[in-house]
């Protein structure tokens, strides 16, 4: 299987930060307002909590992967065990009504345009993020996360940035504000936390596998 690399994650973020959760620049009255702004709301924020729809399990129940980024951590939970999602993924129904759907908790959820892209190899990101921030090893800094480790998630995670009304407390915060905003350290060895998000990666991918292997195996035997 080949091998799915961090770095290529990361040049996704900064595509996917340009062209999904930054507003249209042309909506934009001035820029330079935004990026201000931005900065002055993502300084007054001690917490960001994100919601991101994945899709419905067969018996309907919905499933979401939760984030709760802060100053000094970030904590990721799910609304259905993980486990028992790989032992259904066959006859998961993965979000296909119109991009994905994310959400600040409290708020309506932002579609992208097209179709969602969501399928294995997102829950294998998922489930490799969470490992991370659950046992703080790589992507940590003296136990606080790291700059890369935020915005690689957060491009995953975070909805379009509000750009148009600028009275809203989420204007202008766009990952890369509150990274600058909370001083997230950079991490030491990056090529090391590529290394580690990668195997990570192979490994959840591979119980995906061996999950879906056995069901097979076991719908036979009956």
């Amino acid at each position: 299987m080949k091998q799915i690399q961090v770095d290529n994650l990361s040049n996704k973020s900064k595509s996917e930060e340009t062209n999904a959760t930054l507003p249209n620049k042309e909506r934009l009255k001035n820029p330079a307002i935004f990026n201000e702004l931005g900065l002055i709301n993502s300084l007054q924020k001690t917490k960001l909590e994100t919601k991101l729809f994945l899709g419905v399990l067969e018996n309907e129940k919905r499933v979401y992967f939760n984030v709760k980024f802060t100053r000094s951590d970030i904590l990721c939970t799910t609304s259905v065990d993980f486990a028992n999602l790989l032992k259904n993924l066959d006859s998961f129904n993965f979000d296909q009504t119109g991009g994905r759907a994310k959400s600040f908790k409290g708020q309506f959820p932002t579609r992208r345009k097209g179709n969602s892209n969501f399928s294995k190899i997102t829950i294998a990101y998922l489930m490799a993020f969470k490992f991370i921030c659950d046992y703080k090893t790589v992507g940590y800094v003296n136990e606080f996360p790291s700059k890369e480790l935020v915005l690689d998630l957060m491009s995953l995670v975070m909805p379009e940035v509000e750009g148009r009304n600028e009275d809203s407390s989420f204007y202008g915060v766009t990952p890369r504000n509150l990274v600058k905003a909370w001083n997230f350290p950079l991490i030491k060895d990056y090529d090391l936390y590529k290394k580690c998000f990668n195997s990570l990666v192979q490994m959840e991918l591979k119980d995906i596998k061996n999950s879906t292997n056995q069901d097979l195996h076991k719908h036979i035997a009956s």
